[in-house]
């Protein structure tokens, strides 16, 4: 991974995620078995990713879109990791873009974890 999270950021990442997604209601929410590692955490990710990718293209476009996920970085990863494992690519940018996004929030001292 580009980045490394914490045990304790997964459940906040998860949490914000499913609150994008919540238009598509198929999308399954996630364990608490996915949320207890990192690897697990990538792994349920992926396959949310590769439902939306094989059944809501146009809302995971919107997806990207709202998370902030540079396009052209995006098209390029996928291009040089191979189509087949774009799912893969992509979890890989939300998860990097959500820890970028949660240390700006730190340094500016407001907890992005918290939806109160």
């Amino acid at each position: 991974f580009p980045v490394t999270i914490t045990a304790t950021q997964i459940p906040g990442i998860a949490n914000y995620l499913a609150q994008q997604w919540s238009p598509v209601s198929t999308v399954p929410m996630f364990s608490p078995t996915e949320l207890s590692d990192e690897k697990n955490f990538f792994q349920a990710l992926r396959k949310r990713i590769q439902f939306l990718m094989d059944n809501h293209f146009d809302f995971l476009i919107q997806l990207l879109y709202r998370l902030d996920i540079p396009e052209n970085n995006l098209k390029s990863s996928i291009k040089t990791n191979g189509p087949e494992n774009a799912a893969a690519t992509i979890t890989s940018a939300i998860i990097q873009r959500e820890f970028l996004r949660n240390q700006t929030r730190n340094a500016n001292n407001t907890d992005l974890w918290s939806f109160e």
